[in-house]
């Protein structure tokens, strides 16, 4: 059961995560992506926060913190969701869910190849196949061939880009710190950069 662990968080992180494209898509007349991203990142800072005060997470050394990696991982995640949440909106959940998650592999693969000339594992041909053979499939019916459709889909590209970037950057920064404190600096300084939007764009179909 103990070798099961990880692969059950993660197919548990993924079907939260394929819900967060719905979710945009069933709100209420006057949501952006801008304030649902703010939003996301504000209630989850928050949620690990309790969290990292309920189980002691906080590390005893706040130096050892790689401050460098920490920012592009900030940037990185920033960037990806709003692409992510407006690639949503434009080319739908399905189509934008795949791509960006399906190519996400692939960019994590070149930057850690680039920055640290790691070379992927046949394990990893085998899994990043599978995705990009999805993407295909679910445009087989022509949506490639439409010119305006292609330049949409940079959109989830470069999520995935953004997010494969992340990967990477957190992959690092979790050497030095717990994994609870990495993504509470994570996403709250996002949600710290992203508050200001709320009092330019609508944010009362909130509550």
């Amino acid at each position: 059961m103990h070798n099961l662990k990880g692969p059950l968080f993660l197919l548990f992180s993924c079907l939260l995560f394929s819900v967060t494209g719905t979710l945009q898509q069933l709100a209420l007349q006057g949501h952006t992506p801008v304030v649902i991203t703010e939003r996301r990142m504000l209630l989850g800072s928050l949620t690990i926060l309790l969290c990292c005060l309920c189980t002691h997470k906080f590390p005893s050394n706040w130096s050892a913190v790689p401050w460098k990696l920490m920012l592009i991982a900030v940037a990185s995640v920033l960037l990806y969701q709003l692409l992510f949440f407006y690639s949503v909106a434009e080319v739908g959940v399905a189509v934008g869910s795949v791509v960006a998650i399906a190519t996400t592999p692939l960019w994590a693969a070149v930057v850690a190849f680039i920055l640290f000339k790691k070379k992927p594992s046949k394990f990893w041909v085998y899994a990043t196949a599978l995705p990009i053979v999805g993407v295909f499939l679910i445009n087989a019916d022509g949506g490639f061939q439409s010119h305006r459709i292609d330049l949409r889909l940079l959109l989830p590209i470069a999520a995935g880009l953004c997010y494969g970037v992340e990967i990477i950057a957190v992959g690092e920064v979790v050497k030095k710190i717990n994994p609870e404190t990495t993504m509470l600096l994570e996403i709250g300084f996002v949600a710290v950069l992203l508050l200001p939007v709320t009092f330019f764009f609508p944010s009362d179909w909130i509550f």
